[in-house]
C-alpha cells in the first residue's frame, strides 16, 4: 500500500519514468528542456508530484495541481491517474484534448502571457504481483507521459521560443474530428 512505500523509491521510480516516457519517445527531451525553467523550484515541483501520486495510491483518485513560473510564461500541468496506462486511456479518449486546450485557455483568460504548457501524466499502481503472477520488487509501478503545446495555438499572444514550436500529442486520445482539425492547422 501506499503508506509503505517511501518518498525516496516513488521519486526514484517517477525519475526513472521520466526518463523513458510510454509513448512519444524523445518527449522527454523537450519535456527537460522545459523543467530547466523551473531549477530553482525543481525538488518542490517533484515533491508535489510525490505527494500527488501518495494520494492517488491511499484513495484510487486522479489527483492533479498546476505550476506556474509567471516570469517564464511556462505552465506545468501534473495530473496522477490511478492505474495503468493502458487502463486509463478507455477513460480519455474525446477528452484529452478538450482538457488539454481548456487548461491553456483558462490560464490566457486569467491574464496569464503564456508561452507554453507541459502536461505530465502519472500513471501508478501499486500491485504487489505483476500480471505474470510474480512478485513486483520495484513498486509503485509508475508510468509518464507528456503532452506539449505553443499556448499560441489556443489563443495566446505570447509566441513560443523557435525550439518549442513543436506539438507533443498522443494522437491514440483524439476524435476523428479533433485529427482532422489538428491536420488543417498544421497546413
Amino acid at each position: 500500500m501506499a503508506d509503505e512505500l517511501t518518498r525516496e523509491q516513488t521519486l526514484r521510480r517517477l525519475q526513472a519514468a521520466m526518463d523513458a516516457p510510454v509513448r512519444q519517445p524523445g518527449s522527454e527531451a523537450l519535456a527537460r528542456d522545459v523543467l530547466r525553467l523551473f531549477a530553482e523550484n525543481f525538488s518542490v515541483l517533484m515533491a508535489k508530484l510525490v505527494d500527488k501520486i501518495h494520494e492517488t495510491l491511499a484513495d484510487g483518485q486522479r489527483h492533479d495541481t498546476l505550476t506556474l513560473d509567471p516570469s517564464q510564461s511556462v505552465a506545468v500541468s501534473l495530473i496522477v491517474w490511478p492505474g495503468s496506462y493502458v487502463e486509463v486511456q478507455i477513460d480519455r479518449v474525446g477528452k484529452y484534448l478538450d482538457e488539454f486546450g481548456g487548461m491553456v485557455k483558462f490560464l490566457i483568460e486569467s491574464g496569464v502571457a503564456l508561452e507554453a504548457l507541459l502536461q505530465i501524466d502519472v500513471y501508478v499502481t501499486d500491485d504487489q504481483f505483476a500480471a505474470d503472477g510474480h512478485p513486483q520488487d520495484e513498486r509503485p509501478d509508475i508510468g509518464v507521459e507528456y503532452t506539449f503545446a505553443p499556448a499560441e495555438l489556443f489563443g495566446s499572444t505570447v509566441e513560443a521560443r523557435p525550439e518549442w514550436r513543436t506539438l507533443v500529442l498522443n494522437s491514440g486520445l483524439l476524435t476523428q474530428a479533433e485529427r482532422a482539425a489538428l491536420e488543417t492547422l498544421a497546413n
